[in-house]
């Protein structure tokens, strides 16, 4: 595994080499994107990151929820009309008690080529980690 980090310190562990393809800041958003043999990985933060609340008519829909890195997510899974398996994280906005940072929305979008296992997709998002206020690495 090999653990990966986005401009804003968010890190989640791949499980085999990828290739960044996009790192963007816009007025209201960011977003990361990496590519592997098999899978891709998407990050976008900010206040419009997709709720994933439109993929209910997908073949094998189904949603989750779970806590990633302290914070509640539901996590939405189906097969996009390509085949590919997806997976997606939505981490809600939401003002940090402890430090008193206001979080915007993050979604993570883990696809999959057709017939992998969509235990990697999980595993991606079960493992990512936030950066805690002072720490920018995510650990």
């Amino acid at each position: 595994m090999t653990t990966i980090r986005d401009s804003s310190g968010i890190s989640f562990e791949a499980p085999s080499p990828v290739r960044l393809e996009a790192d963007s800041r816009g007025i209201d958003s960011a977003v990361s994107a990496w590519t592997a043999n098999g899978y891709e990985v998407t990050i976008d933060r900010g206040p419009f990151a997709d709720p994933l609340t439109q993929y209910g008519a997908h073949r094998e829909y189904v949603t989750l929820r779970e806590s990633v890195s302290g914070r509640d997510v539901r996590i939405v899974e189906f097969v996009d009309s390509d085949g590919s398996m997806v997976a997606g994280a939505h981490f809600p906005h939401r003002l940090d008690g402890g430090t008193g940072e206001d979080a915007d929305p993050i979604t993570v979008i883990v696809r999959l080529d057709p017939g992998s296992s969509r235990e990697v997709a999980l595993s991606i998002i079960r493992s990512i980690r936030f950066p805690v206020a002072g720490n920018e690495r995510g650990e």
